[in-house]
């Protein structure tokens, strides 16, 4: 069996590594939240006041909710843009002009107008969040993502070269359920 993040357990069959993973990073970012949050109630005079007792969880699902729909939304922009990259500047492959170039093109700026619409509209989406540590740095913090995403993309492409033409590709040699001598349910 492979030690991978998706590792299933020899046991059990669940993936147990990627689920203590999940929860660890579930948790830092709930201590995150704690920590650089602040959630603030109007009082009776309508003067915002700190309230600590309500960090994070007033604000987590609607701050991550939308730091991680403009991440999405930038990733599939971003893909958008490959397929006019792959039909149109490295000519892999003939490409249909309306599905390869047109279609792409219009998703790709319709994308990001609604990342920049989010953005805009942040108050009314975070309401007194908005103003937060998280909220401030969420741009950043997508850029940072994806700025180590892509240096880690062209550093494997060129040290393991092996390894990067796996990716995107499922590998289900170890999956039991693939395997003629499975257990029957």
């Amino acid at each position: 069996m492979k030690s991978t993040i998706g590792a299933a357990h020899p046991k059990h069959g669940s993936p147990y590594i990627a689920s203590a993973v999940q929860s660890v990073i579930t948790l830092l970012i709930v201590l995150a939240f704690a920590a650089f949050t602040s959630v603030q109630v109007p009082d009776a005079s309508g003067t915002p006041v700190d309230t600590p007792a309500l960090v994070p969880y007033v604000n987590i699902y609607g701050l991550l909710a939308l730091i991680g729909t403009a991440a999405i939304l930038l990733v599939q922009a971003i893909c958008s843009a490959a397929v006019i990259w792959y039909f149109w500047v490295k000519k892999t492959h003939p490409g249909n002009v309306v599905t390869t170039l047109i279609c792409p093109l219009i998703g790709g700026i319709g994308m990001l107008y609604v990342v920049w619409t989010l953005w805009d509209n942040r108050a009314f989406a975070a309401g007194l969040a908005a103003n937060s540590l998280v909220m401030k740095t969420g741009p950043y913090m997508i850029l940072v993502i994806f700025v180590i995403g892509l240096g880690y993309a062209v550093w494997l492409r060129s040290a393991k070269p092996a390894t990067y033409a796996e990716i995107g590709r499922t590998v289900m040699e170890d999956a039991h359920e693939r395997t003629e001598d499975a257990p029957a349910s």
